[in-house]
Formats: structure tokens, sequence, C-alpha cells
């Protein structure tokens, strides 16, 4: 009896282990099927070794070349977690046979600085079709955290896996993405919060759908061949919902080139319509003007068609970017970070009114004008603190330069003076969001003035230290953030 019992349960160990191995190849690859080759970790993927996985490296290695195939196996998967936390990995190659870049492959790898990835489509050819099917997926998180990476350039073949991809590259040091022939599928950039430029090298995309949403840093996009390009600003009643690059503060330029115009081909150009708001004017909240006509024309407040070669700039009320328009070849464009910036004063005293500080541009002693090489827009320039100057080239330039500037409080005026018992008292008018005011004084009206008192909420001082026949000064001042912003001297008034 007990000789049965002990058959029928090594039979249940064998079904259960046999139907752990259908389904989960890797799972009947034993410990043997793990090797190492130039010091990376493989494990075997099926029982007949013509698959590896990578599994990890010595902590020697930093430099992690991977190659196409290991232990006589082709390489198809980095696996989860592989390299998770590792500290002295600083570059990696992965083969353009990876099929998968598994989920937090990478993540944490502080020192990773390079990242290559090898382009299957490229390796295709007539004998070996190119199949989408076969591109490589980036798993949630797979390169997260990895602060030293900067830059990186991603093939065609790289590309999403439903909804994981969008956290790839979140909390990394990527300040520059590159799309090259990117046409399907792609990777976002969500939690990227210090990428600056994001480059699309001839790809057919759709962008839109909050595809590249709540970018903090983001400055710049560059379009190159954008004959196939198509940008979803927002939805058809709210231009709050969502959106290509919606909540990205710092994003001022757009370009998009294109190779050439022919005469009468509007079905080449009807893909280029920008979908920025709905047709029906109401629901427009801002709209572009063309800078040449002969280059682009407006269909609508929100939709543009090529009309010649050449180079234009789209912008307008309310445009929270510049659309640089470039048709055929051009002449290259002069950066205005190349030219002298100045701001004709440093400080302006609100006086009720936004506060737009006067910019001087010079391109080697060469006054630049207004409206024509460059356009001027203002930031937080309606209330005291810091404002911003934003000169963006337009032209024969491109490219933008910020310069601050501070919107400081008027300054009071002396209205009252009297003297009792040896005190001066001293009364002032109260000024308008000043937190508080300082008092100065000398004995010369051109001598050093010697700092009094500093007051806050109040507009009368009285003193025995300043006498009859003393000059004064005053100044307001108001806190933001922390920070005070103190305006001018008042003129000096004798006592």
């Amino acid at each position: 009896m007990k000789d049965g019992r002990r058959l029928i349960v090594t039979l249940l160990i064998m079904v259960t282990v046999l139907a752990a191995s259908t389904a989960f190849p890797a799972a009947a690859a034993a410990a043997s099927d793990t090797f190492e080759q130039e010091g990376i970790l493989y494990q075997y993927w099926t029982t007949e070794k013509t698959t590896a996985r990578v599994v990890g490296c010595k902590d020697t290695v930093s430099e992690l070349l991977i190659p196409e195939k290991a232990g006589g196996a082709t390489v198809t998967d980095i696996w989860e977690g592989a390299f998770e936390g590792n500290r002295v990995i600083r570059s990696v190659s992965i083969p353009r046979t990876a099929k998968e870049v598994g989920a937090n492959a990478f993540r944490g790898c502080t020192n990773l600085s390079k990242v290559t990835l090898g382009d299957y489509k490229a390796w295709c050819g007539e004998e070996k079709p190119y199949l989408e099917s076969q591109g490589m997926i980036l798993g949630n998180c797979a390169f997260e955290g990895c602060t030293s990476l900067e830059e990186i350039s991603l093939p065609a073949n790289v590309w999403g896996k439903n909804s994981e991809n969008k956290y790839a590259f979140q909390g990394s040091g990527l300040k520059k993405v590159i799309y090259n022939d990117t046409d399907w599928n792609y990777v976002t950039m969500r939690g990227c919060d210090k990428l600056e430029v994001i480059v699309f090298k001839n790809c057919a995309l759709k962008i839109g759908e909050d595809k590249f949403k709540d970018l903090p840093a983001l400055k710049e996009v560059y379009a190159d061949n954008a004959e196939r390009m198509t940008f979803v600003w927002g939805t058809a009643n709210d231009l709050t919902k969502g959106g290509a690059f919606y909540n990205c503060p710092k994003l001022r330029d757009v370009y998009l080139s294109y190779q050439s115009y022919k005469e009468n081909d509007y079905t080449r150009y009807s893909h280029f319509y920008y979908e920025l708001s709905s047709k029906d004017p109401k629901y427009n909240t801002f709209c572009f003007r063309s800078s040449d006509k002969n280059v682009v024309k407006m269909v609508n407040n929100a939709q543009f068609q090529l009309a010649g070669n050449g180079s234009a700039d789209l912008t307008g009320p309310n445009c929270p970017f510049t659309l640089h328009i470039n048709v055929g070849e051009q002449k290259a464009r002069k950066n205005i970070s190349d030219c002298s910036v100045e701001l004709a004063k440093n400080s302006y005293s609100k006086t009720g009114k936004s506060m737009r500080a006067r910019v001087i541009v010079k391109d080697k002693g060469k006054l630049l004008k207004n409206e024509r090489d460059y356009t001027v827009s203002y930031r937080n320039n309606d209330k005291i603190g810091t404002a911003e100057a934003v000169v963006q080239g337009m032209g024969s330039y491109q490219g933008s330069v910020s310069k601050a500037y501070s919107i400081i409080p008027l300054y009071p005026e002396l209205c009252g003076v009297s003297v009792e018992a040896k005190k001066l008292t001293l009364k002032w008018n109260e000024v308008e969001e000043a937190d508080g005011y300082v008092i100065y004084y000398a004995k010369k009206k051109s001598g050093k003035y010697t700092r009094l008192a500093e007051l806050r909420g109040r507009t009368e001082y009285t003193t025995e230290k300043i006498k009859e026949g003393n000059f004064v000064k005053l100044k307001s001042y108001t806190e933001v953030n922390g920070k005070k912003y103190y305006s001018s001297d008042s003129a000096a008034e004798q006592l």
C-alpha cells in the first residue's frame, strides 16, 4: 500500500515538473545551464540551447559589450533586474539580436553614461525581411535612475510593450534623445525631468495623446524630414487635456524641416496639418501667424500648408512656442546665443503694468532689429520678483536666450518730520505691496549713508540718533519666496 502511494506521489511530481517545463521553457534549465563568457553571465533560454539571456556580470566589468552570440546561442534578452543597482558599469552595448531589455534591467546604475542599442532594422535586407514584431522592447523602468546617462539614440526597432515602456527612462539624467526612422510604437520619455532636447530623424509619427507630457526642462524639439510627422497639440474641445508636449513649460522652439516644396502637390502636404484644436473658432485658444506666406500659409488659425521653399516662423498671441519651418536646402541659421544679448537695465520699479525690459542684441557689433532678427517675450513680468526676457531668433537667427531681471517695489517718499524732546519722528507714505522699509542717514547729502533701521509694516519712526540738518533716504522692500526685493533709493531729504 505504501509503495502504491509513493508511486502516485512520484507520478504527480513528474507531471507538475513537465507542465512547468512546457509553460516556462526557462524553468526547465538546470543550474548547469548558466555560464560565463568574458565576465558576462548568461543562461540558456531553451532546452535546445539555441537562445540565451543575459542575467548579470562580474563585479569588475565596467564596459559591458554584449555579443550577438554566446555559448553557441543567440543572445535574445537582458533579464529583468539583471544589473539593477550596479555602480561599476559605465557603458553598455546591446546587440541587434536582443528582443527585450527586461524591467529594471539597469535600474539604479548611476555610473552608466553610454548606452548603444543594436539597429535591427538596418540589419535587415532582401534575404532577411524586416519584421516589426522582432523589435526590441524596453521594459518598465529598464533604465530608471541612470543619472549619468545624458543622451541616447533610439533606433527604429526599439519600441514599447503596451504601456510598459512609458517609464523606461524615468529619473535618469537624459538631456537629449534622438529617434531614428521610427514609424510606430515608440518609447516615450515620461518622468525624464532633465530632458531638454528631442530630435526626430526621418520618422513617420503622430505625436499626441500626451506622449511627451510633463517634461519640465524640455526646451527644443527638432524634426528632420518632417514630411510624415503630425503633432496633435490638444483635444477637440479642450487644449488642456493632454496633447503633444502638454505641461512642458520651458518649451519655446519647435523646428520642422522639409526636403522640398512642389507646386500644386497639395496631397503630399495634407498630412502636415496641425490639429491644434477644433475647427470651431470658439475652441481656438491661440492661433499661429506666418512670418512669410510665400513659404507657409495658414489654412485656418490652427493649420498650415507649405507654399514654397524657404524659411518661416509661426507664432502668435498666447502661443506657448514658436514653430520654425524650413523647406528645401537653406543656409544654416546662426544661433542667437552666439550674439551679444544685454538688458538696458537689470531692475524695474513696478508701476502697475507689466514691466518689459528693453533688450539690446548685437551680432559682432551690428545692432539687430526686433521683429526681423528676433522676437522678445516675457515671463513673470507683472509682479514683484524675478522676471525673464526670452529672446527668440527669427529670420537668419535661431535658438533662444533668456535674461533675468528684477521687478522691485516703488520707493517711499518722506511726508513729515516732527521734533519733540530732542527726538525726531519721520513719517512716509505707504507703498503698495511693500512688506517693510529701510531708513538711511548721512551728515552730508553726498556723503556716506548709514543704515539706521529696518521696519516691517510701519510708516513712521522716532529716533535720537539723527539730528536736524542731517539727510535721510528711504527704501521699501517686498519679500518673495524668502528673498527681499528692495526698491531704489528715495531722493535725499534734509531734516
